[in-house]
């Protein structure tokens, strides 16, 4: 994923469920700054809000790069929510850490994280990062992600990292990516409903806020692999998906290697390898 396209892979809606008026009442871009929500934690005494506040001044000083004062606003938040909130911030600093191409600290930030989906997704677009530069690292670090999933209990999760493991893959080994199509086949089939979303839910939720920043990828996902895997072997990416069970996603993926083979006819000097 082109780092141009970053910003499209991640929604990043805060929604507010029973949020109090006085955040509301003043208007003013005071009201999204560090300063002004640590005053208004250390002035109510509603200790639900208190951790709300403290948790959004934390994500401002991560907007900001002032990762120190994130996590010290964090350690403030109540036992309850205290280890979820850092692993929390953990993941949102190390997908700044990729736009800024410090892999290292991205990936020692992803192994701190319990929750190995979240993990995954930041190695995969490391790897996505290194292609052109380090191509033997990149494979590295899918590979892990293979692993990875194996330990996933959610298959919709397992669904999710595959494609976007697949995906990257495409680019330095098409074999190794046509295996794991054939794995997220089997999987999809598994899952009811599957129609080629793979979003992964990364919702958390202080006192009745919920901070919902579920992850998607506009380009790792299973039809611009589908594109990208008929280039290469067209009858047998053809015949894999035509093992879906489900009708919809079937279809979709048929259109989906269909229109590859109308945009190579459409590019002279390149042919689709009909193997």
């Amino acid at each position: 994923m082109r780092s141009s396209h970053r910003e499209a892979a991640f929604s990043a809606a805060d929604l507010w469920k029973n949020s109090t008026a006085d955040l509301n009442s003043d208007s003013g871009a005071k009201e999204t700054t560090e300063e002004y929500l640590i005053n208004k934690a250390e002035a109510t005494t509603d200790p639900k809000r208190k951790d709300q506040l403290y948790f959004r001044a934390a994500l401002v000083a991560v907007r900001l790069k002032k990762y120190e004062a994130a996590f010290d606003n964090v350690q403030r938040i109540s036992a309850d929510y205290n280890d979820k909130a850092k692993q929390f911030l953990r993941f949102n600093i190390a997908l700044q850490k990729i736009k800024d191409h410090q892999f290292s600290d991205a990936e020692k930030l992803a192994r701190m994280d319990n929750l190995l989906a979240r993990r995954g997704v930041i190695f995969i677009l490391i790897a996505d990062d290194l292609i052109q530069e380090n191509p033997s690292r990149a494979l590295q670090y899918l590979d892990e992600v293979q692993q990875l999933v194996d330990n996933l209990s959610d298959e919709r999760e397992k669904l999710s990292v595959l494609i976007g493991a697949a995906s990257v893959y495409a680019r330095l080994d098409t074999f190794r990516a046509s295996e794991i199509l054939q794995q997220i086949i089997q999987h999809a089939n598994k899952v009811q409903n599957f129609v080629g979303d793979s979003t992964i839910s990364n919702v958390l939720e202080i006192g009745g806020f919920y901070y919902d920043y579920s992850i998607f990828s506009d380009e790792l996902n299973v039809f611009d692999l589908v594109k990208r895997l008929t280039a290469g072997s067209y009858y047998a990416t053809l015949h894999d998906i035509r093992s879906l069970n489900n009708v919809t996603l079937r279809l979709h993926a048929i259109l989906a290697l269909c229109s590859a083979v109308i945009l190579e006819q459409n590019q002279p000097g390149r042919a689709i390898q009909r193997n």
